[in-house]
């Protein structure tokens, strides 16, 4: 059939099969229109699997465990959508531990196991786990066909307990169509790829993302600004030093993509727009800006005069720069007729990404 019926309507007269595509049309899709499977996010919190109480067992032998908070999840199955869940806590036991290898267990979440998928209304999801098998090297095992990976719980050798650090979560968060996808990290990101105008938040940076050109770009470029600590910087007579290096700067505030290793950093390439306050001990100076290993670009020269006090005087000034991806934005400055020491009492400098 190329239709469905409306959903929901009259009780009896849509089929579990037509209620799972009026579900989809709900759910985010990549562009290739494969749903994404994952949790719907209830708050800030990515944790989803915590440690359980162990049990000790009449014979003295401990079995460890863990807890799967409460979720929504929506899950894709033959062309259409299944939202899955539970309601309150779920303690999923764990066998065992090897008595001399560790092993990986992997937690999991299954509408119902594969001779129910024809009739869900049959039973309940399931929370369970698969054990791994313990080795030297341990690896995580297959889970069943049908089912969503939650978690995976690292179990070393003679385990009496589990703790947070052996737990990482490893679901996927999925929204309603037109919503905001949440990932953890940028490797994350980028291998969702939905259509343009798709929005994204990543856990790992906090920061927005649209979807543009088939491309991910912070919401806000925003600003990164750095702080001169108490390093001393000074500049020779008429020849251009660098004044960038990481030791004598502090972030005060940062933009994605950007980051500060004796200059700024740009993974992205753009057009930038960089500036600076500087206090310096000479009536006239000059500080530039230099990207990758070619000339340095000249922001302005500071003229002497009565504006500026005697060896106090102050230069501001902004350029744009293109800069390519992985490119190094990198501040100079020089002294105009003398050497120049830079006082570390207020100089910042910034760089923002214009496009």
């Amino acid at each position: 059939m190329t239709t469905f019926p409306g959903f929901p309507t009259a009780p009896g007269l849509v089929a579990l099969t037509e209620s799972r595509n009026g579900l989809a049309g709900l759910i985010a899709r990549s562009t290739s229109g494969t749903l994404r499977a994952g949790v719907l996010p209830r708050n800030e919190s990515s944790v989803l699997v915590t440690p359980g109480e162990s049990a000790v067992g009449t014979d003295g032998s401990v079995t460890t465990a863990v807890s799967v908070a409460p979720f929504e999840a929506v899950l894709p199955h033959g062309g259409g959508a299944i939202a899955v869940g539970n309601t309150s806590a779920v303690r999923v036991p764990l066998d065992r531990a090897d008595a001399a290898l560790a092993r990986i267990d992997v937690i999991w979440v299954q509408p119902a196991p594969s001779s129910y998928l024809r009739h869900f209304s049959l039973r309940g999801a399931q929370i369970s786990r698969t054990t791994g098998t313990p080795s030297a090297t341990p690896v995580a095992p297959e889970i069943p066909d049908g089912a969503f990976v939650l978690a995976q719980v690292s179990v070393a050798r003679a385990a009496t307990a589990i703790t947070a650090a052996n737990i990482t979560e490893k679901y996927t968060f999925t929204a309603t169509a037109g919503g905001t996808v949440v990932v953890r990290t940028g490797t994350e990101l980028a291998a969702w790829t939905p259509h343009n105008g798709a929005t994204a938040y990543a856990l790992d940076t906090g920061t927005s993302y649209t979807r543009r050109g088939g491309e991910w770009q912070p919401a806000s470029f925003g600003v990164t600004l750095m702080q001169r600590t108490t390093a001393v910087l000074s500049a020779p007579k008429d020849v251009w030093a660098s004044i960038s290096a990481s030791s004598a700067w502090t972030a005060l505030s940062t933009a994605p993509d950007v980051t500060y290793a004796n200059g700024f950093v740009c993974a992205k390439a753009g057009l930038y727009q960089v500036g600076y306050s500087v206090v310096h001990s000479l009536t006239q100076s000059a500080f530039g800006v230099l990207v990758g290993e070619t000339a340095v670009t000249n922001f302005r020269n500071v003229q002497a005069g009565a504006t500026f006090p005697a060896n106090f005087p102050l230069g501001t000034a902004s350029t744009y720069v293109q800069v390519p991806a992985g490119g190094v934005v990198r501040l100079f400055a020089a002294g105009m007729g003398a050497a120049m020491t830079v006082d570390p009492s207020v100089p910042k400098w910034w760089l923002r990404r214009v496009s």
